[in-house]
């Protein structure tokens, strides 16, 4: 998931900007946040992890009711911001768990018996191994 982000706003307000080709309604559709960060510890912002911070998505809870293509898509769509970081950054490292997780969660599907989320799950990877090939390789 993405961080929650509570930053002092002088000490970084030269820096504190989030990129529009990033995000919902951009061209990559996710990872503004994660963008965000990467540029913001770079510089020395300090962050700290704390476990009892939530975000909750109630939209996550209608993926029941949307039919098949929709939620495809909804799914989708998180992967091409996560590429960009990818390539922009040079975190090959994280390439192995962003197409593992896809893969696992339709297994899990699988076995729980949730056959549409496990048909969104192998099409989310196999989108994710597109999107690789086209843009890294």
């Amino acid at each position: 998931g993405s961080p929650n982000q509570i930053i002092l706003y002088e000490k970084f307000k030269d820096h504190i900007f989030f990129n529009e080709q990033l995000g919902v309604g951009g061209k990559f559709g996710s990872c503004e946040d994660y963008d965000n960060f990467i540029r913001l510890n770079r510089i020395g912002a300090t962050f700290f992890y704390i476990s009892r911070i939530y975000s909750f998505h109630p939209a996550k809870s209608t993926k029941n009711l949307m039919s098949l293509k929709d939620t495809k898509k909804r799914y989708k769509s998180y992967s091409p911001g996560f590429v960009y970081i990818i390539k922009k950054y040079k975190k090959y490292k994280f390439i192995p768990i962003f197409l593992l997780r896809p893969l696992g969660g339709s297994f899990i599907k699988i076995f729980e018996l949730d056959f549409k989320m496990a048909n969104v799950y192998f099409s989310v990877f196999f989108f994710r191994m597109e999107l690789l090939i086209k843009n890294l390789v």
